[in-house]
């Protein structure tokens, strides 16, 4: 314990007076005439102790209060020692996580509150010549340095909540990148989502700064939110009833039941479901809905769960989908893809000998099926170059040996892919049934409401085998892949290893070959609308025919606008999510003052989960770190107590100034009433 003036503790010399006057009674004692004074002789002689521990009391009571009222005046504080064995440093970083997760509430205040109000009060508890950097999930530049007091109190009122969700070990680089903040202490709010924060054990912190984690975390909370949604039928047409699927999950150990679920198109609520999801479990569900107009409809689905509110609703864009643009060019008769693509309502469906080429709609394609072609042709390869390059789709299956060198030159486009001629006799390949697909593929998704384990699959005997399987969509029993696609350009290449002949293959008569030109048709649509975004993609994909050297693209709403970083390409453009937007909703896309589409934004589905990292994970991780203190209590004036008592020292000025009140109230209790309990009879 040290004094702020301890010139003050002379006055202790004081003492000395009260005990002066105990042992010399100044007062001139009063003769009183008694007739007989042998009774009073008896009484003194029986009440002279009572009246000696009496006065003994009184000056013990005024000495203390005499000392109190001192030590007041030297005003005492009591530091804290520090864990680290070091000196105090007067540079601090205050993290505060404002992430939507702190959204959740304690006692009637947020998790954020709770935090910016511990975080102000310990800036208020250092001295003034401190100085501070606040930082928060949005890592801003200003972040990186130093301020002082004033402007850093100024900070944490401005603190609001942000889409951003940081790791721990982006937290720890992004301090440590700072080389003004050595040897500084750090103070870190959070609630330690798992499922943000990530692996604590990767965290590797030194003895450069003091740690001090205050977790905010309710360890007890559920929260029910939408895990992803999708559309049963991708092709959606106007006035046609289709269906919003969606799976709904609950984060939390305990059951939510009767949570009610209403799909709204536009503002018109166009349908509701009431669902109960198991803790930690998930639900999946859908919704009927259909667009009366051949236009984008901005849709929402929204939740009524509490206390979480933030991912109550999910945003995301309809639009009746344009027909998709489909070409072939074949060699020779192909009934299968002709039969397929026959739905007019669907596709914009054209064919061309590979003698008779229409390059211009070709460049226009969403897809251009190239099948059976056994002899090169420089004009088609050049032409499914440039469609891959602008973020078309080509699907390609092959014809015969002479045909390997065509194959070869398209699967150019993707770098170290070739293949090798297996032949297309009866003799050179064995039949091979189709493994069962996957249904958890994205490809399938949607596909098959369910798929027997003892379903009719086709047979095929695989002509080209590539050099290596990209993403295999299809394989046989063997491993071998069947139907393939690679990324080419800004567009995706689809191989089919077999030739469509039923000597090699049934699958074109197979239940399974029109759904699977259809998910391939309905995937290669350029200028189709993604449904939906989250905070945690960063980047927008826009399809566009324009360049960036004329022309800026940003995002609108009603709360201002932004010009997000872009970059052009052929068939695109990537805007990057502007750190400016904060909440999900939808965002008009503008370019040269005319809207081009909307997009939907939601939070990250990470934020929703609401399994924590609670005060022992926390004191388990870092048990060998000395400079690593787990604060339980995140009482901020308790935590406003625990920081003057490492730095300057807690003030207890006060509490000597009550002592000292105390005993004079002590003295007059003994004056008043100590007689009483000193009577004797005589």
């Amino acid at each position: 314990m040290t004094f702020a003036f301890p010139t003050m503790l002379w006055a202790l010399l004081g003492l000395s007076i009260p005990i002066i006057i105990h042992l010399f009674d100044f007062q001139k004692p009063k003769k009183v005439v008694f007739s007989d004074i042998r009774f009073l002789k008896q009484v003194n002689q029986a009440t002279k102790n009572a009246r000696e521990l009496k006065n003994l009391l009184v000056l013990l009571c005024r000495l203390l209060a005499v000392a109190f009222l001192v030590f007041a005046f030297a005003q005492p504080l009591w530091k804290k020692s520090n864990m680290s064995g070091s000196t105090p440093t007067q540079q601090v970083v205050i993290l505060a996580d404002n992430s939507y997760s702190t959204e959740a509430s304690e006692g009637g205040n947020s998790l954020l509150d709770l935090s910016l109000q511990s975080a102000e009060k310990v800036v208020k508890s250092f001295p003034a010549s401190a100085t501070f950097r606040i930082v928060t999930n949005q890592f801003a530049n200003k972040e990186r340095y130093f301020v002082n007091k004033q402007k850093a109190l100024e900070a944490i009122s401005e603190t609001n909540y942000a889409p951003k969700t940081r790791s721990a070990t982006e937290v720890y680089d992004f301090v440590n990148n700072a080389p003004e903040s050595n040897l500084a202490r750090v103070y870190w709010f959070s609630d330690f989502q798992k499922s943000t924060t990530g692996s604590l054990s990767k965290v590797k912190t030194d003895t450069a700064r003091n740690w001090k984690l205050v977790p905010l975390g309710l360890s007890d909370i559920s929260n029910v939110f939408i895990d992803s949604i999708w559309v049963s039928n991708p092709a959606i047409r106007q006035r046609e009833n289709n269906f919003v699927e969606f799976i709904a999950s609950n984060s939390g150990g305990k059951n939510a039941t009767d949570v009610t679920f209403k799909l709204f198109v536009g503002n018109t609520q166009t349908g509701a479901t009431t669902l109960s999801i198991p803790a930690n479990g998930q639900v999946k569900s859908k919704i009927a809905f259909n667009l009366p107009e051949n236009q984008l409809y901005t849709c929402r689905l929204e939740c009524n769960d509490e206390p979480i509110r933030f991912d109550n609703i999910f945003y995301f864009v309809l639009k009746p989908a344009p027909k998709v643009m489909v070409t072939l060019v074949r060699q020779g008769k192909q009934p299968f893809f002709e039969a397929a693509f026959s739905n007019k309502e669907l596709f914009d469906f054209r064919v061309f000998e590979s003698s008779n080429i229409d390059f211009e709609r070709v460049k226009q394609s969403d897809l251009l099926v190239v099948s059976g072609i056994s002899a090169n042709n420089s004009g088609l390869q050049s032409a499914i170059e440039g469609l891959l390059q602008t973020g078309g789709s080509v699907w390609i299956t092959p014809g015969t040996k002479t045909g390997i060198d065509f194959w070869n030159n398209i699967t150019q486009n993707v770098p170290g892919l070739s293949g090798k001629y297996l032949g297309n006799d009866s003799t050179s390949a064995v039949q091979q049934g189709i493994q069962l697909p996957d249904t958890r593929d994205p490809f399938f998704e949607g596909v098959f409401e369910k798929l027997p384990e003892n379903s009719y699959l086709p047979f095929a005997k695989v002509v080209i085998e590539p050099s290596y399987k990209g993403r295999t969509i299809m394989t046989l029993k063997t491993g071998q892949p069947l139907l393939s696609v690679y990324a080419a350009g800004e567009g995706l290449l689809y191989t089919l290893n077999t030739m469509l002949d039923e000597k090699m293959t049934n699958m074109a008569r197979n239940a399974l070959f029109v759904p699977v030109c259809y998910k391939i048709a309905f995937s290669s649509l350029r200028k189709s609308d993604r449904l939906y975004y989250n905070f945690a993609q960063k980047t927008i994909h826009w399809r566009t025919e324009l360049s960036g050297k004329t022309n800026v693209y940003a995002l609108k709403s009603e709360e201002g606008n932004w010009i997000p970083r872009q970059v052009f390409s052929k068939s695109q453009v990537q805007m990057e999510v502007p750190g400016g937007l904060t909440k999900a909703g939808f965002y008009d896309v503008v370019v040269n003052q005319q809207t081009d589409g909307t997009v939907a934004i939601n939070y990250s589905k990470a934020e929703s989960n609401m399994e924590i990292w609670n005060a022992e994970d926390l004191k388990k991780y870092f048990s060998d770190s000395p400079h690593v203190e787990i604060i339980e209590d995140a009482d901020p004036q308790t935590l406003a107590g625990d920081v003057l008592a490492e730095t300057s020292g807690y003030p207890l000025w006060g509490w000597c100034l009550w002592l000292a009140l105390i005993c004079l109230l002590a003295e007059i209790l003994i004056i008043r009433f100590l007689p009483s309990w000193n009577t004797f009879q005589v």
